[in-house]
């Protein structure tokens, strides 16, 4: 494991106040419901020209935190702060930025992953609740490698945004830093017309999360591109259907060999595969994928073991057919 030593941390507010009829953001029946945890991501940037001499960084900090400013302009609900389990006071609070030093090289890190590392690559940890960031729904940590190479974790609070919400900031973040704001597809923050609330509720907790003992065990695997490419193809031979998408495919391969594993020490029949679904694409009529919020369920593919585990593929065990969900408004 690399060693990751945070050496700043400050609090970047949006570069405009929030105007006074967008003070308070309602959270929807679907934001109510979500997990009380932080949703993360890392996202590495090697150096292009192959130096490790960590040229630019001077630069590149002061643009990351101006560039941050302005997004979080955009996105004012992120810089606010929790009222109740209803209401978001977009009181421009701020996000958290932290810089951290990373004593190794960026490649490394890509080439043999481990769960500690990326860990400490995030501001508030894969399972953080939220309970060490002071009310504060969006963290960023800048890590420079000893080799010039960068990598930006990115932590949100999941009570008020899914994963597509998260990446479609860190687009809009990333159109600003590079002068291209104009680009930006602006977000609309109305998911509570669509999913009403219902009233005051108890934030579910994330098992594991107070005592710091997780209740699941994590690992990691790096499948390149073309490797991801020979899956798919291997997998079309066995489809009824058209084949395999990139998720099904590694999904199918990880299903098979959990299972296999699984056989090993018990004599288990059912399998249950479970997967995040967004389902702004899936609404009738669609949402546009700037729909800032969280708007997703879990899809459940279930099928029993055959006594010898040959070739199990998602579509295989569903008998040639994808689950689909439509849900109208």
């Amino acid at each position: 494991m690399v060693s990751v030593v945070v050496v700043s941390e400050e609090t970047i507010k949006p570069s405009s106040p929030t105007p006074g009829e967008k003070a308070v953001h309602r959270l929807s029946r679907m934001d109510q419901l979500a997990p009380g945890a932080h949703i993360s991501l890392v996202l590495f940037y090697p150096r292009d020209n192959g130096s490790c001499h960590g040229e630019g960084t001077e630069e590149m900090l002061p643009r990351l935190k101006r560039s941050l400013s302005e997004a979080l302009a955009i996105y004012h609900p992120l810089a606010g702060r929790m009222n109740g389990t209803l209401l978001l006071s977009c009181n421009d609070k701020g996000a958290a930025f932290l810089e951290a030093r990373v004593g190794g090289a960026l490649s490394a890190v890509l080439r043999q992953p481990d769960v500690a590392t990326v860990d400490a690559l995030l501001p508030c940890g894969r399972r953080c609740a939220g309970a060490n960031m002071e009310g504060i729904l969006l963290a960023v940590q800048v890590n420079v490698f000893d080799c010039g190479g960068v990598a930006i974790g990115a932590c949100i609070s999941h009570k008020i945004a899914d994963g597509l919400s998260l990446a479609m900031f860190l687009k809009t973040w990333a159109a600003v830093s590079r002068g291209a704001a104009r680009t930006v597809c602006p977000p609309t923050f109305d998911m509570a017309l669509v999913f009403p609330p219902q009233g005051e509720l108890e934030f579910p907790q994330d098992e594991g999360s107070e005592t710091g003992e997780p209740s699941t065990v994590t690992k990691l695997f790096a499948l390149d591109g073309s490797k991801i490419s020979a899956l798919r193809a291997a997998e079309s031979s066995y489809a009824v259907a058209a084949p395999p998408t990139r998720v099904e495919a590694v999904s199918a391969l990880l299903w098979r060999c959990l299972i296999r594993a699984r056989m090993e020490e018990t004599m288990t029949r059912a399998a249950v595969a479970m997967h995040v679904v967004n389902l702004r694409g899936r609404m009738k009529p669609a949402l546009p994928e700037s729909a800032f919020g969280n708007v997703w369920l879990i899809a459940v593919t279930a099928g029993f073991i055959p006594s010898e585990v040959g070739h199990l593929s998602i579509a295989g065990v569903g008998r040639g057919k994808r689950t689909r969900c439509v849900v109208s408004r």
